[in-house]
């Protein structure tokens, strides 16, 4: 009888403990979506961040799993942000063979038209093939778009605004090479500059 008392107390006890648990933990906050959204349109946001530079009128959508680099030494006239995603083979004090990257130049003044501007930047040394250079849209926009294969392969995208070069470096290599590229190319499609 003693025994029976025991666990039926300590089933009852229990029973407390889990309800006094169960209304102690908080509940998840119910998304809503944004009027007139789709759910895919909202989840895909909220992967997403936005990086705004209101001095150098630099807009674009970016992975919030990557991370923001201001240390990188890409361009001549400095990076703006570096926004990059780093392989987990990726080592230190290396060459970049594992990730993605997406360079913002800090825009620079120059009397050059942009073929000729170009031209001066991006010469080859002796062995490599001369950089392609094409001409592109983005979001509207027209840029000179330069592939170069030296010490890896990299893609710069240029555009004239009122007198001045802004630019845009991306490249992506390792096992997720095609996740990354199509990450960069929803970034590049986004991409405002100036008074878009």
């Amino acid at each position: 009888m003693i025994r029976r008392l025991k666990w039926g107390f300590l089933a009852a006890a229990a029973i407390l403990v889990l309800v006094l648990v169960a209304t102690k933990i908080p509940k998840q906050p119910q998304l809503k979506l944004p009027e007139g959204g789709k759910f895919d349109d909202y989840a895909t946001q909220l992967k997403w961040g936005r990086y705004v530079n209101t001095k150098y009128q630099v807009v674009f959508p970016y992975p919030l799993t990557w991370s923001m680099n201001t240390k990188t030494g890409i361009f001549e006239s400095g990076d703006l942000i570096t926004v990059e995603f780093i392989g987990p083979t990726q080592k230190d004090q290396t060459e970049f063979y594992d990730g993605a990257r997406f360079v913002v130049m800090i825009p620079g003044e120059t009397d050059l038209d942009l073929s000729d501007w170009i031209a001066e930047k991006h010469q080859a040394l002796p062995g490599e093939n001369p950089p392609e250079v094409s001409d592109t849209q983005l979001n509207g926009r027209n840029f000179k778009k330069v592939y170069t294969c030296g010490l890896g392969c990299f893609t710069y995208y240029y555009a004239m605004i009122d007198g001045q070069v802004y630019g845009i470096m991306t490249s992506a290599s390792g096992p997720q090479k095609g996740e990354l590229e199509a990450a960069l190319e929803q970034m590049l499609t986004k991409l405002e500059l100036g008074l878009n």
